[in-house]
């Protein structure tokens, strides 16, 4: 490039400009090496690594021949020619510390970058292994629970869960028994086509109901004996009646005529229409007594309160209280208070990512302050982030007043 400019002047003043351009006729040779040198790598990570370790104190370098050199030519016009190249001389050491503090601080940064990975990774071994530990221990958690709450007084979850399930299977069976028979009521009411879609699902649904009720019926009695209740008590008895006749005039002795012919074969008697019925009445009341004796006087009260929207169990008897924490808490307390530890640290992680390029950018603007104004603009190293980004008026530093001319 220098020598195209000379090439323009005219050609008596060519020595002459040769002979000036000698101080900075070799800084674009240099120039171009460098390059080749970037642009030359074996790798894509050779490459990467010869930007991030030595492309910004290459810059500075440049920076600082091309203020050096360049400075040659003021010399002769300069007052404080001493002070002056001191300055040259304490801006090259200034650079020199500066490039060394920016690798240091590159390998400063790697080191907390590795260990921010390690951190993470250590978060998600935990949470990996907690998940681990509680998906292979949650059987067990479970058989605990529930041995807890089943011998603990309170809800009669067993008994409540009996009576449900004998409410199904009763109703279930005097379902099929009375199937006929209410095919063809329902056939009168809905059709004959309809009968085979909605004759089971509703004849098993009142039955449910019907069974249910009846348990609730004979609860309620129970209740009215224990509170001496006697108009309450006859309304009960009633109502049961009521119930009574109904499943057996209907389904009971259904099931009893389902049973006849074995009846007839290993007891070789006939029953009559009344002997059905009071079969089916008898069967009915064991089929009750047996069932209420046995689970239905601690099942029938929580479906009670279950319906009516009450509390299942006594306060004195309520669940017992949770113990511990979840699982992952402690990994999520630990990463929560990581993550408020970087947010306090933040202005430190800002400092550890552009202190060291800010270093050298200040560094080289020292050189053409020097060149230019005759000092510098920033005292390199920084010690912290603050002293980089610490406003000032650089005008005023520029145009500061000139000093009385020392001697020489």
């Amino acid at each position: 490039m220098l020598d195209s400019l000379i090439d323009t002047l005219p050609e008596a003043w060519h020595d002459l400009a040769e002979a000036a351009a000698v101080p900075i006729a070799w800084i674009p040779r240099l120039q171009h090496t460098l390059v080749a040198f970037f642009f030359d790598s074996s790798s894509p990570w050779v490459a990467a690594a010869k930007c991030v370790f030595l492309l910004f104190p290459v810059l500075l370098a440049l920076a600082g021949i091309w203020c050096t050199q360049l400075s040659i030519y003021t010399l002769p016009f300069r007052a404080s020619r001493t002070r002056f190249g001191s300055l040259l001389l304490l801006a090259w050491w200034d650079a020199g510390r500066v490039v060394w503090m920016y690798w240091v601080g590159i390998i400063r940064l790697s080191g907390v970058a590795v260990g921010w990975a390690l951190a993470m990774g250590y978060l998600g071994l935990r949470l990996a292994a907690g998940f681990l530990r509680e998906a292979s221990t949650v059987p067990f958690a479970l058989t605990k629970r529930v041995t807890q709450r089943y011998f603990r007084p309170g809800v009669p979850w067993l008994g409540f869960l009996m009576v449900i399930v004998w409410c199904m299977v009763e109703a279930g069976i005097l379902a099929y028994a009375a199937r006929s028979t209410m095919t063809g009521v329902i056939a009168g009411v809905l059709g004959p086509e309809e009968v085979a879609r909605f004759a089971g699902p509703i004849l098993y649904l009142f039955l449910f109901v019907l069974v249910a009720g009846s348990f609730a019926c004979l609860q309620s009695f129970v209740n009215a004996v224990r509170q001496r209740e006697l108009k309450f008590m006859i309304q009960m008895v009633l109502v049961q009646t009521f119930v009574m006749f109904f499943e057996v005039m209907f389904f009971y002795r259904e099931v009893v005529r389902a049973l006849t012919p074995w009846i007839v074969e290993h007891a070789g008697i006939q029953p009559s229409m009344i002997m059905t019925l009071l079969l089916a009445a008898f069967s009915w009341i064991g089929v009750r007594a047996s069932t209420w004796f046995l689970f239905a006087q601690y099942g029938t009260p929580p479906l009670l309160a279950f319906i009516a929207r009450e509390p299942v169990a006594a306060p004195e008897y309520g669940t017992p209280a949770r113990t511990g924490s979840a699982w992952w808490r402690p990994s999520l307390d630990d990463f929560r208070h990581d993550v408020d530890w970087l947010h306090d640290k933040s202005e430190q992680v800002l400092e550890l990512i552009s202190l060291p390029v800010l270093q050298l950018l200040a560094a080289a603007l020292n050189f053409a302050m020097i060149l230019i104004a005759g000092h510098v603009a920033f005292g390199v190293p920084f010690r912290n982030l603050h002293e980089a980004t610490d406003a000032r008026d650089l005008e005023a530093t520029v145009h500061a007043p000139a000093r009385k001319p020392a001697a020489v």
